[in-house]
């Protein structure tokens, strides 16, 4: 079902004032400049001395100052909380914009900043320390002096770059085609590069434009995007020989085709070069979009991701221009034994297995491969000639499968040399059933693997699962100690009676220790190491107290129903190590209500807590949980611990999940990162350790006994004597807002608080692309200490960890205040180093304050300002970093 959408209107009529209250807090009263554009008579209005400036700046033509005006009127200017376009203008250089380093672009975070159709202009140089959000667009264009081929930065910006002088990389890279452009890219034989990986983007155009000049194109290294066309097919590409990766550290390419209504055809018939790392995405173009069976065969060649939901057909056209013979598959009776390109589902079984021999000539099936329950075939060698399995529509069942034949023994293809396509995460080469022992050892699975590139699962098992199991007999061990397996591999031990691993896995630098670990029902050892509990190993599961292992995932729970009986869970206290809990018909995790300690392995900085897709699962249930306790710790132990990351990503259960007070305030008193939580607040005001929970109305009806606070609490000069009431608070569940008063002098009466927290915080990124550096959706800061009178000391003394979740709103922000809070840089990183959170001070970090006079400047080992934001907000680019290579683990 499609959202419906909302009039833009109304959408509108909230961003604006949202976007006017966020600039009022931003600039001093004196720096605001509200006319429409910028001349020698609107000049007088221009806040001047300001460094931050609320308000559009806009050049162009009626924009008649002298040189010396613009040099002595914008040289303070560092940050414009508005737009800047430069259009129609008499301007011969940017150069009066000398400290200019941020700006908003025009029409929001995905919207464009404008330098166009200046007659005179020379010189964008100043421009390569300036910045906007990552989403913003530079159009650089018709600017007939300007010659931008020298300005390398360009190659890091959205940029849209034509008609001007001379362009960056000669008019042939990072194409941006619309209806506008169009004219300016007709003589391009070769594109290269691009923003985000895309050499070609092209939008908004018919099939009536005059698109001949792209029947030059020869090759693009990059990626390619067509969306919002009107296009039937990309025909006006047809001699594109070479598409090749991009110069990028992705190392990849990516043909993106969307939201293109008509469009039914390719028509890349030339194209013979793909790099091996390419990705797909066909969506929400016409619904008879087709392949031909030369381009499916292409694209299969190299193998590409290809996650696609939307149907996509196989062109009808059966005639192929190399000569090559075609035909549809109904079965064997009507089949002509020269084809070697077979169009439809080709199925072999007890019926028609006495037949297979006349697919021996066959290169390429488009559509599935299916041999199942036959009595007499003992191996594939009829399809010795099979390259390539294609089948483009969307189906739960694999493209090739392998299923219950009786006599068969022997499963290879020799002559295919790349992965059924297209192929998802998903998706894997299902041999199962069959009556005899298709692979005797490992080695025979992982080569079918190799050759096709492919996933395979043998019995419903990667080839990868190494297994030990049912061997009454078994007790030698030691040769285990000289094995080593890939990450992925999972290593199944099961009940062998007279096995015991036990000094095999007590040593942390083992294989065993370290491996993803299947291990139950043998005689001793490794019981509460690296545990994995399904239905099956679940009895052997019942006296763990304390569970540790490798970085594999430490305690792994997936398929279990509330009907089994999880009592024998209640005995766990402690998992030392990341947790996945999965695929679950469950309705809570109260069966490890009596977990109190998550802690990381000794070996890893970071702790993954991953709780997904469990369709019932409606709360936690975990009223002991607790992380590492820092305090018990030694010197050296805490020198360790200083890069320890706690991180929680709880996603896809059920839409009414919830996390208790006691929970949430668990996340937030130990600095846990959140990489994804969908979850809502229980509605539930009763807590087991008795603590008092109220929901915030105001100030005045405020009950003195209530410790913990949910709601967005402000304070202002309506109600700042009644701020004594939140004495006894420690913790608050939404925002603190303390702006507009008129008498306070300090946050005295917030001495007792503890942790703010809020699950009001948009959707967390899933997807991060390493090359670039992504700012965390998110909205306003959860505290917020701003334009208050006589406010002249901010404390927290018992706040000893940021605002919860730690994005955006992990942000301190004090802003606009009267007095002077902070005077000195010390004085501001205390207060930041106590809280662990980033102070946003005045619109600016600790470390743009004045070391203190007589004072050397504080060293990084004195006061560390690791939180640092910058103004926009982002975290520091370390912490950034972290939390990206920390969702990658996620995705994995």
């Amino acid at each position: 079902m499609r959202p419906k959408l909302i009039s833009i209107s109304i959408v509108f009529s909230f961003l604006v004032p949202i976007v006017q209250s966020q600039q009022e807090q931003a600039c001093d009263l004196n720096c605001h400049f509200e006319e429409s554009y910028l001349s020698s008579e609107t000049l007088k209005k221009w806040p001047k001395t300001c460094k931050i400036v609320c308000g559009n700046l806009i050049i162009n033509e009626k924009s008649d100052l002298t040189d010396y005006e613009w040099t002595v009127n914008f040289w303070k200017l560092e940050e414009l909380k508005g737009f800047l376009r430069v259009q129609n203008s008499s301007l011969t250089s940017l150069n009066f914009l000398e400290n200019l380093r941020r700006s908003q672009c025009e029409g929001g975070e995905f919207g464009e900043f404008v330098v166009a159709d200046n007659p005179n202009l020379t010189d964008i140089e100043r421009l390569r320390l300036f910045r906007n959000s990552d989403g913003c667009t530079w159009r650089i264009v018709r600017n007939p002096r300007l010659d931008t081929t020298s300005y390398e930065f360009l190659i890091w910006i959205n940029l849209e770059n034509y008609g001007n002088l001379k362009d960056y990389g000669a008019g042939c890279s990072n194409v941006r085609i619309t209806s506008e452009s169009l004219p300016y890219y007709s003589n391009c034989t070769s594109i290269n590069d691009g923003y985000e990986g895309k050499a070609v983007k092209i939008s908004k155009i018919s099939s009536s434009m005059n698109l001949t000049g792209f029947l030059k194109l020869r090759k693009i290294a990059g990626g390619i995007e067509v969306s919002n066309t009107d296009l039937e097919d990309l025909s006006f590409m047809k001699n594109l020989k070479v598409l090749d990766v991009s110069g990028g550290i992705m190392g990849g390419a990516t043909i993106e085709l969307q939201n293109s209504p008509n469009l039914k055809r390719l028509g890349w018939d030339s194209i013979t070069i793909l790099p091996t790392t390419l990705s797909l995405n066909f969506t929400n173009n016409h619904p008879e979009f087709c392949l031909t069976m030369e381009e499916a065969q292409k694209f299969a060649k190299v193998g590409p991701y290809f996650p696609n939901d939307d149907k996509i057909l196989l062109c009808p056209n059966l005639t192929r221009a190399d000569g090559q013979k075609v035909c549809k598959f109904d079965g064997f009776g009507n089949f002509e034994t020269g084809c070697r390109q077979v169009v439809g589902d080709v199925i072999v079984d007890e019926d028609n297995e006495k037949d297979v021999w006349m697919l021996e000539n066959v290169t390429h099936i488009y559509g599935s491969l299916i041999i199942r329950d036959t009595r007499e075939l003992v191996n594939l060698n009829f399809l010795s000639s099979l390259r390539s399995v294609m089948r483009l529509t969307k189906d739960e069942d694999q493209i090739i499968r392998i299923l219950s034949n009786k006599k068969l023994e022997k499963v290879i293809f020799p002559k295919m040399k790349t992965k059924p396509f297209p192929f998802g995460d998903d998706n894997f080469i299902d041999i199962d059933g069959n009556s005899l022992e298709i692979f005797k050892v490992q080695k025979e699975c992982m080569l079918i693997r190799a050759m096709t590139k492919a996933k395979v699962k043998y019995n419903g098992k990667s080839c990868n699962e190494f297994v030990i199991s049912n061997n009454s007999e078994l007790a030698q061990y030691k040769t285990l100690s000289e094995l080593y397996s890939e990450v992925e591999c999972v290593w199944h031990i099961s009940n062998n009676p007279k096995m015991n691993l036990n000094n095999f896995c007590t040593d942390t630098f083992s294989e065993m220790y370290k491996a993803n670990l299947k291990y139950y029902g043998n005689m001793g050892g490794c019981e509460c190491v690296n545990v994995y509990i399904t239905p099956e190993s679940l009895p052997y599961y019942t006296n763990c107290t304390h569970i540790t292992g490798g970085d594999q995932g430490v305690l792994k729970i997936a398929n279990l129903t509330d009907s089994l009986n999880l009592s024998g869970l209640l005995s766990l206290k402690k998992v030392e190590g990341n947790i996945e809990i999965f695929e679950n018909q469950v309705s809570n995790l109260s069966f490890l209500s009596n977990l109190e300690n998550v802690s990381k392995d000794y070996l890893s900085i970071y702790n993954l807590t991953h709780i997904h897709n469990n369709p019932d699962l409606k709360r936690l249930g975990w009223d002991s949980i607790k992380f590492q306790d820092y305090q018990k710790f030694d010197a050296f132990q805490k020198m360790v611990s200083k890069f320890d990351i706690y991180t929680v990503s709880i996603h896809d259960n059920h839409p009414d999940f919830c996390l208790t007070t006691r929970e949430l305030q668990t996340f937030a008193e130990n600095d846990v990162y959140v990489y994804n939580l969908e979850a809502k607040l229980c509605a539930d005001l009763e807590r087991k350790d008795g603590e008092k929970i109220c929901n915030f109305v105001d100030l005045t009806s405020l009950d003195l006994k209530c410790q913990h606070l949910i709601g967005e609490v402000n304070i202002n000069n309506e109600n700042e004597d009644y701020s004594w009431k939140l004495e006894n608070i420690t913790n608050i569940y939404g925002s603190i807002v303390v702006q507009y008063t008129e008498k306070l002098t300090d946050l005295n009466f917030l001495r007792n608080l503890r942790a703010v927290a809020s699950l009001n915080f948009g959707n967390i990124l899933r997807e991060i692309v390493i090359s670039e550096k992504k700012e965390f959706p998110d909205g306003p800061p959860s505290i917020q200490i701003n334009h208050n009178r006589m406010l002249q000391t901010v404390t927290l003394p018992n706040m000893k960890v940021p605002p919860f979740p730690k994005f955006k709103s992990g942000v301190i922000e004090i802003n606009g205040n009267s007095m002077e809070i902070f005077k000195y840089l010390k004085d501001c990183l205390l207060f930041q180093t106590q809280t662990k959170s980033s102070v946003k001070y005045n619109g600016k970090s600790c470390k743009k304050l004045p070391v203190a006079p007589g004072k050397q400047p504080v060293k990084d080992t004195d006061y560390e300002d690791e939180y640092e934001v910058e103004p926009s907000g982002n975290l520091s680019y370390s912490a950034s970093l972290i939390i990206s290579l920390l969702m990658i683990l996620v995705a994995l």
